[in-house]
């Protein structure tokens, strides 16, 4: 069991678990590890490994659409760029144009794997942490 306080990460909002603890959101999701003295131990524990999902009771969301369909938004991440008064400026604009624009860009997208080997060295306590990342001291700080 990990202490709900110590299950959330992220890169700059801190708000993705690390082992998903109610509902499973994506395919890939962790949900376990499995730790032990030695690689063919760690295959036998994880063969024991059984997990049951259920389908979601709500809506799958997986377009912008979707999401405004179904009311569904992270709370408190709304970010508005507001320059001018735009009631007062359309009434005088020359030109308005209306209608609906859709892009298939994004804010954001990862260039890194998010993935980290860790090998405990045996001295002191000590890890040997390999990462591919734009952010070691991120990792850094998460692992320690």
């Amino acid at each position: 069991d990990i202490d709900p306080g110590r299950n959330i990460f992220g890169p700059i909002i801190h708000d993705e678990e690390v082992f998903a603890s109610e509902r499973v959101t994506c395919c890939g999701q962790v949900i376990a590890c499995v730790v032990a003295d030695n690689l063919a131990l760690a295959q036998r524990a994880s063969r024991l490994v059984k997990v049951t999902y259920r389908p979601s009771a709500g809506p799958t969301i997986i377009t912008i659409q979707d999401a405004i369909d179904n009311n569904s938004f992270y709370e408190g991440h709304a970010r508005q760029i507001i320059k001018g008064n735009v009631d007062a400026a359309l009434p005088n604009a020359q030109h308005v144009l209306e209608g609906t624009f859709q892009m298939a860009g994004q804010e954001h997208f990862y260039l890194e794997t998010q993935a980290v080997l860790v090998v405990p060295k045996g001295e002191d306590g000590e890890l040997d942490v390999t990462c591919s990342t734009q952010n070691p001291s991120e990792v850094q700080q998460v692992v320690a």
